[in-house]
C-alpha cells in the first residue's frame, strides 16, 4: 500500500512543479508567448488553477491569491499522502494539523511579504528616495490598503504622516508575523496530538 501512496506522491509532486512553472510564466511571459510546450502546460494546469479563480474572496484589488490556495490544498493533499505512505494511518488531528500549518504558511507568506515592501518603502522615504518613481507608486499601490486597515484598527481618529504611517504599519506587521508563527507551532503542536 505505501507503494501506491508513494507513486500518488510523486504525480502530485509533479503536478504541484507544473503549477509553479505556470504561475511563474504568467510574471514573465505575454499569453501568446512559448508555443506548443506552453500550450500543453496551459492545459494541464487551468482547469486546476481555474477552479480556485473563481471564488472573488480570493482577490484583493490587483491581488491574486487562488494561486496560492491552489498551491496550499495540493500542499495540504501531499502531507497527507506522505503521511499515510510513511505511517500507513493518520488521525483527523494531524489532517488538522497540516491544513493549519499549510494555511499559516501561505498566511505568514503573504505578511512577509507585506511586511518587507513596507521595511523597504519606508527605507526609500527615510532616506529622501523620490516618491514619483514607478516602481514606488507600484509598491504603494500594493502596500496601502493594508496600511490603511492597520491606521483604521490602531490609530481611529489620528492622522499619520507617511512616515509614520510605514513605521507603524511595518512594526504590525512583524508582530503579526512573529507572534502569529508562535501561535500556529502551538496550535498545530495541540491539533496532531488529538488522538482519533
Amino acid at each position: 500500500m505505501s507503494v501506491i501512496f508513494r507513486l500518488i506522491g510523486a504525480v502530485l509532486t509533479a503536478y504541484m512543479l507544473l503549477i509553479f512553472v505556470r504561475i511563474l510564466l504568467t510574471w514573465f511571459s505575454t499569453p501568446d508567448s512559448g508555443g506548443k510546450a506552453v500550450e500543453v502546460l496551459h492545459r494541464i494546469t487551468d482547469p486546476y488553477l481555474s477552479w480556485f479563480h473563481r471564488f472573488s474572496f480570493l482577490r484583493a484589488g490587483r491581488l491574486d491569491f487562488s494561486p496560492i490556495a491552489a498551491v496550499i490544498v495540493l500542499v495540504v493533499v501531499l502531507n497527507v499522502v506522505n503521511t499515510l505512505s510513511q505511517y500507513g494511518r493518520i488521525t483527523v488531528g494531524i489532517i488538522l494539523a497540516l491544513v493549519a500549518a499549510a494555511v499559516g504558511s501561505a498566511f505568514f507568506f503573504v505578511v512577509g511579504f507585506f511586511l518587507l515592501l513596507t521595511i523597504v518603502r519606508a527605507v526609500s522615504v527615510f532616506v529622501g528616495s523620490s516618491s514619483i518613481h514607478p516602481f514606488w507608486l507600484t509598491v504603494d499601490t500594493i502596500i496601502n490598503p493594508v496600511l490603511a486597515q492597520i491606521q483604521r484598527l490602531f490609530f481611529r481618529n489620528r492622522t499619520l504622516t507617511y512616515r509614520n504611517g510605514l513605521v507603524a504599519g511595518a512594526a504590525t506587521l512583524a508582530a503579526v508575523f512573529f507572534i502569529g508563527k508562535l501561535l500556529l507551532g502551538g496550535l498545530v503542536t495541540l491539533l496532531s496530538a488529538i488522538p482519533f
